[in-house]
């Protein structure tokens, strides 16, 4: 928790806005290109449909949509 917490603070304090959810993965589970690139729409696919995976995961804002 206090690892999400710090990324939280850090975002908001950088960019002027809250992240609702911190999701810390293992290395290695990110989506890749095969230049070795996020995949970022592949990443976004697998975290909105559940199966990106992490250790831990803290969301804000649980009552929110």
């Amino acid at each position: 928790q206090p690892i999400a917490d710090t990324v939280r603070a850090a975002i908001s304090s950088r960019h002027g806005v809250t992240a609702r959810d911190i999701l810390l993965v293992p290395a290695g589970s990110i989506p890749r290109t095969s230049s070795g690139k996020i995949a970022r729409r592949a990443c976004k696919a697998s975290y909105i449909e559940g199966t990106l995976r992490g250790g831990y995961q803290q969301t804000a804002f649980p009552d929110s949509v």
